[in-house]
């Protein structure tokens, strides 16, 4: 684990790292969205779906960050519109059950380490 990787390297969309959520636990998520792009849910039809730049944003089976509630984005509808400097969008594979920024909102850069492969 690289604790301060991202004090001299800046972080890049959809890489893997490790983001401390309460009391040491270390959540492996990846980097959806960062400063500057335009995060947004929009009602389509009968469900909700997370945007990313005008664009839906997907899992890599192909599944969208989509639910019937705008409720079950959790935290993150009070972080729609541009991401904040120094703010990142982390989410995890498992749409429906992780434990993700849909939870703890969007992160900041120092609360990250990277993953070594």
């Amino acid at each position: 684990m690289l604790g301060a990787y991202y004090k001299c390297n800046k972080p890049r969309l959809g890489e893997v790292v490790l983001y401390r959520w309460g009391n040491n636990i270390n959540l492996a998520k990846i980097i959806k969205a960062q400063e500057g792009d335009l995060l947004e849910i929009k009602k389509l039809k009968n469900k909700y779906q997370l945007y990313i730049n005008k664009k839906p944003l997907f899992n890599s089976l192909g599944e969208s960050y989509s639910f019937k509630e705008r409720k079950s984005f959790g935290v993150l509808t009070l972080s729609t519109g541009v991401i904040p400097k120094n703010r990142l969008l982390l989410l995890g594979e498992s749409i429906r059950s992780s434990y993700d920024s849909k939870k703890f909102g969007l992160v900041s850069i120092d609360s990250l380490s990277m993953i070594e492969v």
